[in-house]
């Protein structure tokens, strides 16, 4: 009554509603209800991120809960009072109305879920990155997230058809499919035509071809290598006269198909892209990857030639089981000629090339294939580049695009093993270590990457944590693993626990009665604590099965070190050439040339031969093309430093260090240094080579090549203590050398040195049984051996001291 008195009838209308309003609690359910549409928004955008759910699921939770506000009012209108409501049928069929106008509101503005699925599982699936370019522009690119990247293993196809004229197809459909599927770069794949060590496995369980094996073969070798799937298949033709391509995907831990595919038509190639995108499909289901790779048909990434491409795939077969270099590049030619923009045939030249050591026309085919560089998926151009950069000598450049490989393919272990192997080169440690922790994330089960990691850790001189790595691996991944266990011996050898050794390789010699790998280090364990029969006769067991070129090759290996031992450099050198005819089979034949034409020069300067020693080096030399021509001055250096002639070694010393700067890195320049402290000592400047010398020691202690060839560190000691003893720092060069015997007694150079030593410091006791101990080594040393001569002269001088 007194607020009508005091104000006009509207006012009293509108006071009276908004109090209304507030009696049944509308606004308070309306401020709740903004409040909870809110929280649902935010918890919807936590569960995006979480769970990688659909980006526009909170889209629909916004629109879907302010559509339906009026609703909430009706709702609070009637039943916000205090006290019991009735439900009316304007109220449930205003809910309704309102309900279905929110349906069509969603529906509207909203796209559907089901539209966009796969795209945003594949936003899921990937992430971008920023990075540089050759010019300093930055680059945005899609890549793989962690978790998404699979990795699995095509093997060779069976040839049904019984025509021999497709048994090409055997290794060109699955090196066709993997060549599609491998430019996702979510999908990592090979063959054996790419991946050496499993070709080696199909070799020597009796499938020199590689092809017609067992399933639990295939499904063996790719447990070791911590694959979880495999493709396996065949080709037949139909009673139409057209091939037939049938692939399978095999889960590697239980042995079960997860789905087949046949597809078949007139144009293998067309069937063989079906077949890709059907395993592609499977792979990634649900994953959208337009946005990473452009897809692209075999023919387009390849070669519209079926003839070409059959020249490709002969190339690589001629390569990989035949190592016949020659004719895969002629093949590769035909290839070319036939489709000249095969970008794919001239990335292969480039590697043949590279091979063989011919490293101009490597670099020309590496351009060619950069020319064509749309066909190239993303990996293969960075692979090129970085090679390219090294054939110039610009190691650092190569190792930056390998670090911009990495960065846009965050998920490729090809990268980060090349990583790591650069920055060993680089002596960068802590990075190598890094990059191989990077692998082992993407490859937890890959017993290569914990060696890597082990060799790092024993870089770093941390050799508790490198046996450690490895028997974690043993324990953890698989007990029954006979190379893990190979790698745990080679490591407890670096770390001079030989019984422990011993027991490693008795256990990998246990589990891989196949391979003799175990035994030979057996007997490299024999000759190393001086058991000279016993080494000869276990090394004449193994040599006597009719073992395979790949295993008979270390065999000879260890035999020749055995008899360099013993003095006897003709049998020595016999058995590098057995090893020449073994390693024709497998090895690059530039690396052929340099390790083995090139020791046999230095052997026959060992046998006191001078000019057949520099002849035969520069007919080693004259085979080999730079710069590897330049690596050739290594052997008429070893042949000047052993007939102590300085001027000339010292020519040949200025020509290496030229040759050297065009390929500089920290491991050539050490080399560079070690030759060029024998170069010090030489000219009778002991002082600078000593400190020179002590640099090399702690370089190669840091150098990875070290850990490839454990002899090298010890042939360095003994050429330290020497150079010590010249310098008249004979206590230091008697530390040296004793450190060296002790754990290498078999060491027959280390013990004439040691003999040398004992003699300059008075000790004649004891160079007297060091002269008897290599009396009875050396019973049947070859007479014109310069190190037996050596020892004559030494025995006279201790004749002479003893009066």
């Amino acid at each position: 009554m007194v607020a009508a008195a005091n104000g006009n009838p509207s006012n009293m209308a509108e006071s009276g509603f908004f109090s209304e309003l507030w009696r049944r609690r509308v606004p308070q359910f309306l401020g709740f209800y903004v409040a909870a549409t809110w929280m649902a928004v935010e918890i919807g955008d936590w569960m995006i991120e979480r769970f990688s759910l659909p980006e526009n699921l909170t889209s629909y939770v916004f629109l879907g809960m302010v559509s339906l506000i009026p609703a909430v009012g009706v709702i609070a209108w009637g039943h916000g009072a205090p006290g019991k409501d009735r439900w009316t049928k304007f109220q449930a069929g205003f809910i309704g109305l309102n309900a279905a106008a929110a349906v069509g509101v969603l529906a509207f503005l909203v796209q559907p879920i089901t539209m966009t699925e796969t795209a945003e599982v594949a936003a899921a699936a990937t992430e971008t990155v920023e990075v540089l370019d050759e010019d300093g522009n930055v680059e945005f690119h899609e890549v793989a997230k962690d978790g998404y990247h699979q990795s699995l293993l095509a093997f060779f196809f069976r040839n049904m058809t019984g025509d021999a004229e497709l048994d090409w197809l055997s290794y060109g459909a699955p090196w066709l499919i993997s060549e599609d599927l491998r430019r996702n770069p979510l999908i990592a794949i090979g063959t054996p035509l790419s991946q050496a060590s499993a070709a080696s496995r199909l070799r020597e369980k009796g499938f020199p071809n590689a092809v017609g094996e067992p399933l639990s073969l295939d499904l063996q070798i790719a447990r070791d290598r911590g694959l979880p799937q495999i493709i396996t298949g065949e080709i037949a033709r139909l009673v139409d006269g057209t091939l037939e391509l049938t692939a399978r995907l095999i889960e590697v831990e239980t042995g079960q198909m997860v789905n087949e595919w046949k597809r078949s038509g007139a144009d293998v190639l067309d069937t063989a892209d079906q077949i890709s995108g059907d395993i592609r499909e499977s792979l990634l289901s649900g994953y959208e990857t337009d946005r990473i790779v452009t897809e692209l048909s075999i023919k387009e990434h390849t070669s519209e030639s079926i003839a070409a491409i059959r020249h490709a795939v002969e190339a690589q077969r001629l390569r990989s089981f035949e190592n016949n270099y020659p004719a895969a590049i002629e093949e590769l030619n035909q290839a070319i000629e036939k489709d000249p923009t095969f970008a794919e045939a001239h990335v292969l030249a480039h590697l043949f090339y590279r091979n063989l050591g011919d490293y101009a026309t490597a670099l020309a085919e590496a351009q060619k294939a950069l020319a064509h560089d749309y066909k190239l998926y993303s990996e293969t151009k960075f692979m090129l580049k970085a090679n390219m950069q090294a054939l110039q000598g610009r190691t650092d450049q190569a190792v930056w695009v390998l670090e911009r490989w990495a960065q846009i393919h965050p998920q490729s272990g090809e990268v980060q093993g090349l990583l790591g192997s650069n920055y060993l080169v680089m002596m960068e440690i802590a990075k190598a270590k890094g990059a191989y922790q990077r692998l082992l994330e993407l490859e937890p089960s890959q017993r290569r990457t914990l060696l890597s990691l082990a060799a790092v850790l024993r870089l770093e001189g941390d050799l508790d944590n490198a046996i450690a790595t490895i028997q974690r691996y043993i324990e953890e991944v698989q007990p029954e693993n006979a190379e893990a266990h190979m790698d745990l011996g080679n490591t407890y050898v670096q770390a001079g626990q030989f019984e422990q050794a011993r027991q490693a390789y008795e256990e990998a010699a246990f589990l891989d009665a196949t391979n003799p790998r175990a035994e030979i280090a057996l007997a490299g364990l024999l000759l190393r604590e001086g058991a000279y029969d016993q080494a000869q006769t276990a090394l004449k067991r193994i040599e006597a099965r009719n073992l395979p070129p790949r295993q008979l090759f270390p065999v000879l290996g260890m035999k020749q070190k055995l008899h360099l031992s013993l003095g006897e450099v003709e049998l020595a050198m016999e058995s590098l050439r057995q090893m020449s005819v073994a390693g024709s089979t497998f090895m690059p034949p530039f690396l052929q040339v340099f390790q083995i034409e090139n020791s046999l020069a230095i052997y026959q300067a060992l046998l006191s031969d001078k000019e057949g020693a520099l002849q035969m080096a520069a007919e080693t030399r004259a085979k080999l093309k730079p710069p590897f021509d330049g690596y050739a001055l290594f052997a008429p250096l070893d042949i000047y430093s052993i007939f102590k002639e300085s001027e000339p070694y010292l020519k040949v010393l200025e020509e290496l260090e030229q040759s050297a700067q065009l390929f500089s890195n920290p491991t050539m320049e050490l080399v560079v240094d070690w030759y060029r402290a024998r170069g010090q000592l030489l000219s009778g400047d002991t002082d600078t080579a000593v400190e020179t010398s002590a640099n090399v020691l702690q370089g190669l202690g840091r150098s990875a090549a070290t850990l490839q060839s454990p002899d090298l560190m010890e042939a360095f000691i003994v050429f330290y203590a020497h150079t010590l003893a010249k310098a008249g720092r004979v206590d230091e060069a008697l530390d040296q050398i004793n450190g060296l015997v002790e754990v290498n007694p078999g060491m027959s150079s280390a013990r004439v040195e040691r003999l040398a030593i004992l003699l300059q410091k008075g000790l004649i006791e004891a160079a007297q049984n060091e002269a008897d101990y290599l009396d009875r080594v050396w019973e049947g040393a070859d007479k014109q051996y310069v190190e037996y001569k050596r020892l004559q002269t030494l025995k006279s001088e201790l004749a002479t001291a003893q009066g």
